[in-house]
């Protein structure tokens, strides 16, 4: 995965640095640097994953809708439900958590 492969997939999904950063749990300096690059990027593993499933999910729904999802539920609920939304776009709509830890 290269620097533009990052920058397209945030694009696509029409989130900016800092709340992709958030998203994938690194700090916003490090989206801006991975896209500042144009060698081949040494992501973790579980950044490389994310991005993967975020490029994987662009490929079949409205990209611009479902980054509008994800922002929506980092403003609301924070990263981690964020996180969710982003998976859950993927791998299907199962059981929506409950907001107080409860079930």
């Amino acid at each position: 995965m290269t620097g533009a492969d990052v920058k397209k997939i945030r694009a696509d999904l029409g989130l900016t640095c800092v709340e992709l950063a958030s998203v994938l749990g690194v700090h916003p300096s490090t989206v801006f640097r991975w896209e500042a690059s144009s060698a081949a990027l040494a992501l973790d593993p579980s950044s490389t994953r994310l991005l993967s499933i975020a490029a994987f999910g662009l490929v079949s729904k409205d990209g611009r809708q479902w980054g509008e999802q994800i922002k929506g539920a980092l403003v609301l609920k924070g990263s981690a439900y964020a996180l969710y939304i982003l998976l859950r776009g993927v791998y299907g709509e199962g059981v929506e958590p409950s907001v107080t830890g409860k079930s």
